[in-house]
């Protein structure tokens, strides 16, 4: 059986309220027990009760020494233990902030491998996309290519980055199949791949050429 959660506001009743405070001091005290057996570390604490006739707690009964100890640490030390309410308040919203970041990456990268599977396998064209998914785009290409450039300095830290290619290699390394233009008289020129020398086919078996499995009755050779 769940408990049933406590609201968290000032209870009117003044004998509610009393009983309240009282239970929860003494598990609060137990608590601070609790953390020095287990953990090991110096705890104590000081509970003022707002009631008449409740004197103040505090726990342990050697409080002083533990208090002793802490004063004793150097100012810095004594802030980098500290933890106020502020504090505690201000990790706990960096904490949420940076799991709302995190869910923010996968959500945009979710986005872009959409539109980048529309792209390779449904035809899609870069001209459809807005704006802000063009930004995406371009956001996630940048973060691929810097994973790839920190993956190759792990591999050879000593070699260089490779350098973007020309726009020009670029227009030049995209396929043109079926769009020769038979107008322009370089297209003709040795260094042209379309122009590469096709094999000579063999000529038909005939009476001076020998395939596997026949031979010349003649011995005369071709």
């Amino acid at each position: 059986m769940t408990r049933k959660k406590v609201k968290l506001a000032w209870i009117p009743n003044y004998t509610a309220r009393r009983a309240a405070f009282r239970k929860r001091r003494d598990s609060l005290i137990r608590k601070l027990n609790e953390i020095s057996v287990l953990a090991g570390g110096a705890a104590c604490g000081v509970i003022l009760s707002p009631f008449e006739g409740d004197p103040p707690v505090f726990w342990p009964p050697s409080i002083n020494e533990v208090l002793e100890r802490y004063f004793s640490l150097p100012e810095l030390e004594q802030q980098k233990r500290l933890v106020t309410a502020e504090s505690y308040i201000h990790d706990e919203i960096s904490k949420f902030n940076e799991i709302i970041q995190k869910e923010h990456k996968m959500i945009r990268e979710a986005e872009v491998s959409y539109h980048m599977n529309s792209i390779h396998f449904h035809g899609s064209h870069i001209a459809t996309l807005s704006y802000d998914e063009t930004s995406d785009l371009f956001w996630y290409f940048e973060e691929m290519k810097n994973k790839c450039e920190l993956r190759l300095n792990q591999l050879d830290p000593n070699a260089s980055a490779p350098q973007p290619l020309h726009p020009e290699i670029i227009m030049m390394q995209e396929p043109q199949m079926g769009m020769v233009n038979t107008n322009d008289p370089t297209w003709l020129t040795a260094g042209n791949p379309i122009n590469a020398p096709f094999p000579h086919p063999q000529p038909p078996f005939g009476s001076h050429h020998q395939a596997a499995g026949f031979y010349n009755n003649n011995n005369t050779g071709y």
